[in-house]
C-alpha cells in the first residue's frame, strides 16, 4: 500500500494473473518492480482502467524517478502499429465483445510477425507466412478462421500479445474494450519517428487515424 498515491489501486502478481485473461481487465494494468520494507523484490500492478470516476491513473510518486526511458518500438511492435493503422476501418467494423477483439489482435500479430519475416528474408531463406491462408486469404476469411478457433485458445494468445505490447500501452486508445487495436496520434508519431521506413512502406498518414 505504501507504493501507491491517493485513489490508486495496486494488486499482486497472483491477482493480476487471475484477472488479466478476462476481457474486462485485459490491458488495464501497468507493471512496476518494487521492493518491500523487508527487502523482498516483487512485481506489482497498477489498475489503470478508465471506467471508474475518481480513480487516479497517474504514475505513482514512488516510481516516477525510477522509470526507464520510453522504450523504442520493437520491430514486431512497429509492424503491429503499422498494420493497426492501415486496417483501422476493417477493425472498426469488427470490434466488440466476446471473441471479436481477440481475433483482431491475433490477426494483427500474425500480420506483424510475417512482415518482420518478409523484411529479413533472403533468396536462400525465404519467409513462409504464418497467418491463416499463407498471405492469400482476404481479411474477412482470416477473421472468420480465427473466430472459429476455441475461445480459450484465442484468449490465451491475445493475453500473450498484450504482454508483448505492454511497454507501449500509452500509445493505444484505452477507451475500447481491448486496448491494442486503435493507435493514438502520439503512437503514430512514434512509429513515424523511430521506423520511418515502415511508415513509408505502408504509405501511412495521420488521416488514417480518423478512418473507421
Amino acid at each position: 500500500m505504501d507504493k501507491s498515491d491517493a485513489n490508486q489501486i495496486f494488486v499482486s502478481q497472483t491477482v493480476y494473473e487471475e484477472l488479466q485473461p478476462s476481457e474486462d481487465y485485459m490491458g488495464k494494468f501497468r507493471a512496476f518492480e518494487a521492493r518491500s520494507k523487508h527487502g523482498l523484490e516483487l512485481r506489482i500492478f497498477q489498475y489503470i482502467g478508465d471506467e471508474h470516476v475518481g480513480l487516479s491513473r497517474e504514475i505513482p510518486t514512488e516510481f516516477k524517478q525510477t522509470l526507464p526511458l520510453e522504450p523504442k518500438l520493437s520491430k514486431e511492435a512497429a509492424y503491429y502499429f503499422a498494420h493497426a493503422i492501415k486496417l483501422r476501418p476493417f477493425i472498426a467494423t469488427k470490434v466488440g465483445h466476446g471473441q471479436n477483439n481477440y481475433n483482431l489482435a491475433t490477426m494483427l500479430w500474425f500480420l506483424a510477425t510475417d512482415s518482420v519475416g518478409e523484411s529479413e528474408a533472403t533468396a536462400m531463406y525465404p519467409h513462409e507466412p504464418d497467418i491463416y491462408g499463407g498471405g492469400k486469404a482476404t481479411l474477412e476469411e482470416i477473421y472468420k478462421y480465427y473466430d472459429s478457433i476455441d475461445f480459450n485458445v484465442i484468449a490465451e494468445l491475445a493475453n500473450f500479445i498484450t504482454e508483448e505490447l505492454q511497454p507501449y500501452y500509452m500509445f493505444w486508445d484505452s477507451k475500447g474494450p481491448f486496448w491494442p487495436l486503435f493507435v493514438k496520434q502520439d503512437g503514430a508519431t512514434k512509429l513515424k519517428k523511430e521506423w520511418p521506413e515502415i511508415w513509408e512502406t505502408f504509405e501511412l498518414n495521420d488521416a488514417k487515424l480518423k478512418e473507421g
